[in-house]
């Protein structure tokens, strides 16, 4: 008899050990209102309460059981925890199976990475920063976490900025009115950046580019390649050597001036005085675009000058040369 008294009471110390939601739960009284498990518990402040953890409870709700996770931070408790509480508080609640659980989190407002961007942006605005500029975090992922109960907003308590160099470093603190209750330091670089035109549309190679065709872009100036064109006057007017396609940042080596001088076609040699003017054809030698200095055989007597490319199928000779001899 007392072997079996001993075996029972080893049994019952196991069973409150071990939690097991299907042997050890509290059993549910006809009288007493149905005590559901919350799954998900989000609380308010420091403290979690059996109010937060189980519904139905009635004047037990505001009991206090634990202190609430660390801001950011979600834990688990798992039926064997959630049994032990219910059989603590006398509640009558039961497990559905051993996969009940609750994830505790405490409530919290979560201020993120670019908006911390934008608030020392604009301290840096008062500093001589371009309002276009760019920020870039040494920490990309910073943030502050502060307790939803505690309000909104930060504030910048240090500033520091080397314009020449574009280093700053920022000390921040929330809520904005208040004690602080969470702080940070961010540390990065602020980015100069410039406008510059781009292609609205491809261009195929030999197309000659209107001012219609461009469009303006913001751009990091230390992403710029070093022979990028940066205004509209080294680019209308002038062909592409290749296709290309827009939105991208035009360099001085992918275009030229258009040709008007085709290899091998006919062109008129002018040769201009103050007194009259002589013309022949000739037969262009070379490809040339305005301005540019051809050599241009005479059709009639097959001698070679050097001509100035004047217009489409159109060159000037100099006063030394015979364009017209026989």
């Amino acid at each position: 008899m007392t072997r079996m008294v001993l075996l029972a009471g080893f049994l019952l110390l196991m069973l409150t050990i071990s939690g097991s939601p299907l042997d050890a739960a509290v059993p549910v009284q006809n009288n007493e209102s149905p005590v559901t498990l919350n799954n998900d518990v989000v609380v308010e402040g420091e403290i979690v309460r059996l109010g937060d953890i189980f519904t139905g409870l009635g004047d037990k709700a505001d009991t206090a059981i634990a202190r609430a996770p660390a801001l950011g931070k979600k834990v688990p408790v798992g039926v064997r925890w959630l049994t032990a509480v219910a059989q603590k508080y006398s509640l009558p609640w039961r497990p559905s199976s051993r996969l009940d659980r609750s994830v505790i989190q405490r409530a919290a407002h979560v201020i993120p990475s670019h908006q911390i961007k934008n608030r020392v942006k604009e301290a840096l605005s008062n500093e001589g920063l371009q309002h276009n500029a760019t920020l870039e975090f040494d920490t990309p992922a910073v943030q502050l976490i502060l307790p939803r109960e505690q309000g909104e907003g930060m504030t910048i308590s240090s500033l520091s900025y080397n314009p020449a160099n574009g280093r700053f470093t920022a000390q921040i603190a929330a809520p904005a009115e208040g004690i602080p209750v969470a702080k940070t330091t961010v540390r990065g670089r602020a980015i100069r950046v410039v406008e510059v035109p781009v292609l609205r549309r491809r261009i195929d190679a030999g197309e000659v580019i209107r001012n219609d065709d461009l469009d303006w872009v913001s751009h990091r100036a230390d992403r710029l390649i070093r022979n990028a064109l940066l205004d509209t006057g080294s680019i209308v007017g002038k062909s592409a050597r290749r296709p290309i396609g827009a939105g991208v940042v035009l360099k001085a080596n992918e275009l030229q001036t258009p040709e008007v001088v085709g290899k091998n076609s006919l062109v008129t040699i002018r040769l201009e005085t103050n007194r009259l003017v002589l013309t022949a054809q000739g037969r262009a030698l070379e490809a040339g675009a305005l301005g540019e200095a051809i050599r241009v055989v005479n059709t009639k007597s097959n001698s070679i000058i050097s001509a100035e490319v004047t217009g489409r199928g159109l060159v000037r000779a100099a006063m030394s040369q015979n364009i017209v001899r026989n």
